[in-house]
């Protein structure tokens, strides 16, 4: 009987471990193709704006047939999903932002943390930094190395 009672209470100890750690779930990527402008902002707007060339976008189909003369044809056709545009959204001001090299550090391990970068916090806006800052917003809605107000709101880098 105290074998019974020890083994369960072995097994009620370990049940808790196999869960393992909890894991708060991931907060919701904000929209960030709501924050997007096709239209220069208007001058009482603020100075806190970035401007980008979005390339267009094309979608080729081919298709294959049988043609009883020549056997198998394939035509290829495109046509344009999105043409070229220029794009407008808001920065953090540097008011916002203090000492570039703190703040960047700070997206450095707000990036890392999310599993999107994976080099060392230098501080330095470097290239590793801005393709993990583009895949970041990429699956948000905007495709730009360049930090959104957006999207550092919802890292955590800037208050509202």
């Amino acid at each position: 009987m105290r074998r019974l009672i020890f083994c369960g209470a072995i097994a009620v100890s370990l049940s808790g471990c196999a869960a393992g750690p909890q894991v708060a779930p991931p907060r919701a990527l904000p929209d960030l193709s709501a924050e997007l402008h096709f239209t220069p902002p208007p001058p009482d707007a603020g100075r806190c704006w970035h401007t980008e060339e979005r390339p267009a976008l094309f979608e080729t189909v081919t298709e294959q047939r049988l043609d009883p003369l020549r056997g198998i044809v394939s035509e290829s056709r495109q046509r344009e999903l999105r043409p070229r545009s220029r794009i407008w959204f808001r920065i953090p001001c540097p008011p916002e932002v203090g000492g570039a090299d703190l703040f960047y550090a700070s997206l450095q391990r707000a990036l890392k943390a999310r599993g999107l970068y994976d080099g060392p916090v230098t501080g330095l806006a470097d290239a590793a930094t801005g393709a993990a800052l583009q895949r970041y917003q990429a699956a948000a809605g905007l495709n730009s190395p360049v930090l959104s107000r957006a999207a550092a709101l919802s890292l955590g880098l800037i208050a509202h």
